[in-house]
């Protein structure tokens, strides 16, 4: 299945914007569509929540937790996936809005 860039460019500047990241490829070169591309949607959502989860409440992990489940099928390429990856680009933005008011 081929990838949409464009697509894993959403998830990559929404996880700048949660992390306040200015630029592409930090941690490891992993914040970035061309990892995306290659499969590490998950790993980019959990890597850019972990600092709200180590920091929140039972409330904000439970919300993180479930967040990633729902979207738990990025950890293999399938037929969903740029679906996925558009899907979650937007609500991790709304989820951490949300974390940041608790």
């Amino acid at each position: 299945m081929a990838r949409d860039h464009f697509t894993s460019l959403g998830l990559e500047t929404a996880a700048r914007k949660v992390l306040g990241l200015d630029s592409r490829g930090h941690i490891g070169g992993i914040i970035d569509a061309d990892s995306i591309d290659a499969g590490d949607a998950y790993m980019v959502l959990a890597m850019s929540l972990t600092p709200y989860y180590i920091q929140g409440n039972q409330e904000t992990k439970n919300l993180i937790n479930n967040f990633l489940e729902k979207y738990y099928a990025l950890r293999e390429v399938n037929e969903e996936y740029n679906q996925l990856v558009q899907e979650a680009s937007s609500e991790l933005v709304i989820l951490v809005e949300k974390i940041r008011k608790l």
